[in-house]
């Protein structure tokens, strides 16, 4: 074997060894935080997840509110969907994280923080940390992926030069019982306003973001983070963790008149 084959062979050999474990961690499209307004951009704790997908904990605190920040790593436009519990935080509809749900567009290189259910074009209602009977998906019986922070990042077919800020594209589950979980519920009204741009998005998401927020006890509990035993929260199936019209946004909850003046409001307070 003569020196030129020697050295491609070691350069072979090293280029497998020095991979790293999740090449495709590495590849994604887009950079997924949580930013709660009291303690800044939240700490994850790495779950093992597959090629173009990224899993991981966070830490939920009752009361505290949070926006979801998304950064675009790429040169192209890239349409977001992102799902709370489950739920379009646009549209409020039960998510699958598909190409036809409606979704946020991203510039090249762009940062955005989502902070809220979009409650109209001009505003959000704020996420916050509560426990999940007070959630805004367990207002409509949706329990199905509770405590789950879903982001699906889509390339777009066609790329079209045209620059806006915080973009949007034009594009009743049976109820189990309330678990110990945490879930988001439906804050105060924020101004938040967003323009509409034609964005086509390829058939399949490139990437896919999953942070499980949990309680501080459940996460002593799984060993990510040093603290005491305490007692684990029940866990109901998980179908995000465990993996309509156009002008249709979050709507507000069943009742949400009586709820805010009532139940909601407090149970934010003593959460």
């Amino acid at each position: 074997m003569n020196n030129y084959l020697i050295k491609a062979t070691l350069l072979l050999i090293l280029s497998i060894f020095c991979l790293p474990a999740n090449a495709g961690y590495y590849n994604r499209l887009v950079d997924v935080s949580v930013i709660s307004d009291h303690n800044g951009t939240l700490d994850k704790f790495p779950v093992s997840s597959g090629y173009k997908k990224e899993k991981a904990y966070i830490m939920a605190k009752k009361g505290h509110s949070y926006g979801i920040k998304i950064r675009n790593k790429t040169a192209n436009r890239i349409g977001v969907v992102v799902a709370v519990d489950g739920r379009n935080i646009i549209s409020g509809k039960k998510s699958h994280l598909n190409k036809h749900e409606r979704m946020y567009v991203l510039d090249p290189f762009e940062t955005a923080t989502y902070k809220g259910w979009r409650s109209g074009r001009n505003q959000v209602n704020r996420f916050y940390f509560t426990k999940a009977k007070h959630s805004y998906a367990a207002a409509f019986g949706d329990h199905s992926a509770m405590g789950v922070i879903a982001v699906a990042a889509f390339e777009e077919k066609h790329q079209h030069i045209r620059k806006h800020k915080n973009k949007e594209s034009i594009n009743k589950p049976r109820s189990r019982r309330h678990s110990r979980q945490p879930g988001t519920g439906f804050g105060e009204e924020e101004y938040s306003p967003v323009v509409k741009v034609h964005f086509k998005p390829k058939h399949k998401a490139s990437f896919k973001s999953f942070l499980k927020y949990e309680w501080k006890h459940v996460l002593c509990k799984k060993g990510l983070i040093d603290c005491h035993k305490d007692h684990y929260a029940d866990n109901d199936h998980n179908r995000f963790w465990d993996e309509d019209d156009d002008d249709d946004y979050v709507p507000y909850p069943p009742h949400w008149k009586r709820w805010k003046k009532s139940s909601l409001f407090s149970h934010r307070k003593h959460d």
